[in-house]
């Protein structure tokens, strides 16, 4: 190319006020003027674009046709033909401004080309995952692996600690060092109960506690004492999913014997089980498509079904939703299925109905962490706080002076089904006291060097203060389910290496992110379900003992809604619904 190198920034100037501001939203200007108290000019909207949309700044479709549209003609040609004497008639250009954003395009290859930018301002490679992955245990303890020596010495071990638990009582607990103590404890009651055959079963731990950890190393020690074991692990997001993936991977390595095959089920047509150790992962919903699927996916569930050993059900609080029930049952429907769920809240909310289907659906069979004797807590909470587990909490409940009356109905909706009308978000998201009461706190918290989680009141909520702390310099970004994987994990990691103090979102944080340096949540959406409360609070909650937080910071906004949820009660709010464990005589 002969042509000289633009500078995006300049070029992005030269648009003017009017597109910038048609790209931007004439009543978002007006707005952010309002919120930072500043008259937003050129350079400030181009700031603002940049940061907003970082290296994917070309996939504004507005923006990048008006930036293709203000260069001089041997550009333009240069992106169509790759070569700058042509001349491009005005269907060519209409074709490239209108084609959609996409790296198979030589044109967009060229655009960044000529802005000097690198690969990263490309549409992003879809993020492939490989369906299946073969695990090798690097156990060296393993039986097959003992020399006489070690096996002698492991047998002596044995004795020795069966001798200590008879003379001075002691309970049997997992030799894994993997495990806290009341891990283990919650470990052992899993296998016990699996051993007298209790088919189903819920495990209730504070988010925070580890309860996919503890789950994990059960199954693993389940299939080192069988020669053929499958499992399946459900969520309900990707996210989840890769979580559980992860830390099987990790686990497996330090705790398996042998070979494990991890498969994601996910248009996975192909899954072959091996004769020894199977882990299929899937969300419920994938779960659901294939069950009502082709010939060929029914196929598919119809061998794993038959194979099946054990199903993990996690954030099990979702089960009783049809599908998820309906999908669940399917491949239970084998006898011999072993059926543990997950949750830090194992109820669905107020709805007596709904709360007692969930406890059925368990045979209201919970296990629960314990104290050092062993007995069940009145405050887990607390005592994993006293431990370091959990962070102390530091709430600060903020008045917003927002005013909505709730008619009776509402009230009712809110009651019963958590439900909270629409109508009453966009008037939160758009209130100007409201958000100045939102960014005067985030100030606060940036100046006291908090790292922040924001839940917004909806998607364009979080936008729009994301775009505030842009202009008041602040660093942060905003995460909803349409960024790309790729920009996704790197907020997070800028986030967890305090490369950026504030990230903002709607929903999509609530569950199956873990960002230890995490130590101030602004939840500034009401919510009347002590379920997703927990989860929002949850993210915060990693102590000193497991690389987090000696305190986290709670700023909680409290409007004019009654029944919303305290962060105290919600982890024992449906213990009611369980029997007692000392019931069935697992200690």
């Amino acid at each position: 190319m002969n042509l000289d190198k633009l500078k995006l920034e300049n070029i992005l100037l030269q648009l003017g006020d009017e597109i910038l501001i048609k790209v931007i939203g004439k009543q978002r200007i007006k707005t952010l003027s309002k919120l930072t108290n500043k008259s937003i000019n050129s350079i400030m909207m181009v700031e603002l674009l940049k940061k907003r949309l970082g290296n994917q700044i070309f996939s504004d479709s507005i923006l990048r046709g008006n930036i293709i549209f203000s260069l001089k003609e041997e550009y333009k040609s240069y992106l169509f033909y790759g070569d700058e004497s042509k001349t491009i008639d005005q269907e060519d250009l209409k074709k490239m401004i209108n084609a959609s954003w996409d790296r198979r395009f030589n044109y967009f290859k060229r655009l960044i080309e000529i802005f000097d930018l690198d690969e990263s301002y490309l549409p992003e490679i879809p993020y492939h995952r490989e369906q299946d992955i073969i695990v090798e245990s690097k156990n060296q303890n393993s039986s097959n692996n003992l020399n006489f020596f070690q096996k002698i010495l492991r047998k002596i071990k044995l004795i020795f600690q069966k001798i200590f638990r008879f003379f001075f009582n002691k309970k049997e607990l997992s030799n894994n060092s993997n495990l806290f103590d009341f891990q283990n404890r919650v470990k052992n009651k899993i296998l016990k109960a699996i051993s007298n055959n209790i088919k189903r079963m819920i495990i209730h731990m504070p988010t925070g506690s580890g309860k996919t950890r503890t789950t994990i190393s059960s199954i693993i020690d389940l299939m080192n004492n069988k020669n053929n074991y499958t499992a399946v692990w459900l969520a309900h997001t990707d996210e989840l999913c890769e979580q559980a993936i992860e830390t099987f991977t990790n686990l497996w390595s330090l705790e398996g014997k042998g070979i494990l095959k991890i498969s994601r089920l996910d248009k996975n047509l192909k899954l072959e089980l091996n004769n020894n150790k199977n882990l299929i992962v899937s969300t419920y919903q994938k779960l659901s498509s294939m069950r009502t699927g082709s010939e060929e996916k029914i196929r598919v569930l119809e061998s794993l079904r038959r194979n099946l050993s054990i199903i993990i059900a996690d954030e099990a609080h979702m089960l009783p939703a049809e599908t998820f029930n309906d999908s669940i049952n399917f491949l239970d429907s084998v006898s011999g299925t072993f059926i543990i769920g997950l949750s830090a809240t194992p109820g669905r909310g107020v709805i007596e109905k709904q709360n007692q289907q969930l406890a059925n659906f368990f045979n209201k069979f919970k296990i629960t962490i314990t104290n050092e004797e062993d007995k069940e807590l009145e405050d887990p909470i607390r005592y994993l706080q006293e431990r370091k587990i959990l962070a102390n909490i530091k709430a600060f409940n903020i008045a917003t002076n927002f005013n909505f009356e709730l008619s009776d109905d509402q009230k009712l909706n809110i009651l019963n089904n958590f439900q909270i009308n629409d109508l009453i978000i966009k008037q939160m998201e758009k209130d100007e006291e409201r958000n100045l009461c939102i960014i005067s706190h985030l100030i606060d918290l940036v100046n006291k060097g908090k790292s922040t989680i924001v839940f917004a009141c909806s998607l364009e909520h979080s936008k729009l203060l994301n775009e505030v702390c842009i202009l008041l310099d602040i660093k942060c970004a905003s995460i909803d389910d349409k960024t790309s994987f790729n920009s996704r994990k790197k907020f997070i990691e800028d986030f967890k290496n305090k490369k950026i103090d504030i990230i903002f979102n709607y929903g999509v944080l609530s569950t199956g992110f873990d960002a230890p340096n995490t130590n101030a949540i602004m939840i500034a959406r009401p919510t009347a379900s002590p379920i997703m409360y927990s989860q929002m609070l949850g993210r915060g909650l990693r102590g000193s003992e497991v690389n987090g937080n000696d305190e986290c910071w709670l700023i909680d906004l409290k409007d004019n809604l009654k029944g919303l949820p305290d962060e105290r009660n919600c982890f024992t709010l449906y213990n009611q619904y369980y029997n007692k464990i000392e019931n069935y005589n697992l200690n």
